[in-house]
Parts: C-alpha cells; structure tokens; sequence
C-alpha cells in the first residue's frame, strides 16, 4: 500500500528567499564538525541525551503533515532514529504495527518500555543495509534525524530506505533548513542540512519516483514514494 502523492493536496512552497540562508560553500564541513560529529555519535551511544529527548511536543509541520498522510502510515511503519518517541507516540495512533531504531541505549530501553505495542532495536544507519527489502509500507524521519550525517552516509540511507519499502511505499519526513539561526543553536554538535532544493534529485538518484517538498518555517518537509 502507500499514499499516492497528489498534487492538489500538497501545500504549496513558500518562497524562502535569500534572506539568512548560508552560502552553499559556506556550509562544507570542516574539521571541528568531524570532531563534534564524533564526540556526539560516541555520546550517544553510551547514552546521555534522554531526559532531552524524552519529551512529547511536535513540530506544527510534523504533525500536519502525519495527518494529511495518515492513509500511507497505516501499514507496517519503519522510524528512523526514534529517540526518546517524541513522534512514537503520534504514530503508535496511525500505524498497523510500528518499529523504531536508534543508536542510543538508553532511549531504545525508553522506548521499549513506554511504547510496548511497537517494537524498537539498537543500530546505526548503516546496519540497515543488513535488513530485508521490501519489509514496511512507510518510513519517517523526524526533525533532524539525519542532519548528523555526511552526504555519502545520507545517500546510502536514502538507498536503503528506497530498498526496504515495498512497491509503492513513502518516505515521510522533516528537517531544517541551513539558517543562521539554526545553525547557532548547533554550535557545540553536529549540523550538517540537505538542500531542500536538491532533495527530490537525490531521492530520485536513490530510487524513488514522485516527491514534493514545502518549507514551514525554519524547516522543509517531504514526502517521496517508491514507484509501484
């Protein structure tokens, strides 16, 4: 199954402007990221970041978002790096069954205990690359779930996404944009954004068909379907 991805339902995209937006060049990583960038992927896996994560708000966009697409999150649904289930308990209401994953211990403990009707496991992204294609009819990505990554780490992500959906299925999420502001608020970790506006090429390059995106705010949010 999957939600078919129809224009004249799809928000319009606001046009962001030039206004605060980084300089593409000025956004490649530099060393200091790659060291935060470990400091941070080691902390998390010994755990540390839950009582920040282990919250129940929402972005206004996510939440639109999950119920204009509710028909295409009722199957088995796949959650990128869950957390401490700031948006497990929104789709625990949507989905036929549920599986989270993150890195850190101790919010998969979390999860697991919070939310038993779903199932959660501790991975990297990189070990999806060790599951079953074709396994789940949706998969969501919360706010800034993969902004961690490199842009090669990213792609591999995308593809195997793109491999473990079933014909038909949609990858759902949000992120932020590259903004001064929010770029300022990730001054001590890790920031590294996709382009929104390179995001349907890349999906695309990953394997999937139809994608729309729209800007709320200091973020963008897509949702791209692997053709059936």
């Amino acid at each position: 199954m999957g939600e078919t991805i129809d224009d004249s339902n799809a928000a319009s995209t606001p046009d962001v402007g030039s206004s605060g937006r980084i300089d593409p060049a000025a956004g490649a990583r530099t060393a200091r990221e790659d060291a935060q960038r470990r400091d941070m992927m080691s902390t998390l896996e010994r755990g540390g970041f839950l009582r920040d994560w282990a919250t129940t708000w929402q972005h206004e966009g996510e939440r639109v978002l999950l119920e204009r697409l509710r028909d295409g999150l009722r199957g088995d649904v796949l959650e990128l790096a869950s957390g401490g289930g700031r948006l497990t308990r929104r789709l625990i209401e949507i989905a036929g069954s549920l599986h989270g994953f993150d890195i850190a211990p101790d919010m998969v403990a979390y999860c697991q205990e919070t939310f038993p009707s779903a199932t959660f496991s501790q991975l990297e992204y990189s070990g999806l690359s060790r599951w079953d294609g074709e396994s789940w009819d949706a998969v969501c990505s919360g706010c800034n779930s993969f902004d961690v990554l490199t842009d090669e780490e990213r792609n591999a992500l995308f593809g195997n996404v793109a491999r473990l959906l079933r014909p038909g299925g949609i990858f759902v999420g949000q992120d932020s944009l590259d903004l001064e502001p929010i770029r300022a608020a990730h001054d001590d970790d890790t920031f590294t954004p996709v382009d929104p506006d390179q995001m349907k090429d890349r999906l695309a390059a990953a394997g999937f068909g139809a994608t729309k995106t729209d800007v709320v705010g200091f973020h963008f949010r897509f949702v791209s379907q692997k053709p059936g």
